[in-house]
């Protein structure tokens, strides 16, 4: 059985969003460990130790950065139903602070699964209710093409660029 463990760390300095322009950074990690497997690197996960018989690999690792008029909230990794809660909850908090723009750059996520796709559009309905603007930046090539297969392409605004997703007020 694999042991979950989170840990968040938060930057030094920054202020809340109402002071605009801080420069707060929060980062989310979640790791799986195997105590009593040997546990092989597999292509798109990195050991951050050497293996031993308490491999430790990094699943997802999520950033929160607050801009001068938006929230960019960057995942790393693989989002699946152990890990999708770490990017609802980044998103939530963001749209909480009273963002009123929330860019969720996927530029480094190595694999999403129904779960995390349910979370996007979580994501979208809650930004919708609270009278802001949620999108995806830099997904990937296989991302957007199950995104567009499935026909959330139609709910959800997707971007090439953090400019696109800003420049469009749609």
């Amino acid at each position: 059985m694999f042991a979950n463990r989170c840990s968040i760390h938060t930057g030094t300095g920054g202020s809340p969003p109402a002071a605009r322009g801080s420069a707060r950074l929060v980062h989310r990690a979640v790791t799986t460990a195997a105590p009593d497997q040997t546990v092989r690197p597999e292509a798109n996960r990195r050991a951050t130790r050497p293996p031993n018989e308490e491999t430790t690999y990094m699943l997802l690792r999520v950033d929160i950065e607050d801009r001068a008029d938006h929230a960019v909230v960057t995942a790393a990794g693989e989002i699946d139903a152990a890990t999708a809660d770490t990017v609802a909850d980044a998103v939530a908090g963001a749209l909480a602070d009273g963002y009123q723009q929330v860019l969720l750059d996927f530029a480094r996520v190595t694999f999403i699964d129904s779960t995390g796709l349910g979370v996007l559009v979580k994501s979208h309905r809650a930004a919708e209710s609270a009278g802001a603007r949620f999108a995806v930046v830099h997904p990937t090539p296989q991302t957007r093409k199950l995104i567009r297969v499935l026909g959330l392409d139609q709910l959800l605004h997707i971007y090439d660029t953090h400019e696109q997703a800003l420049a469009d007020t749609d």
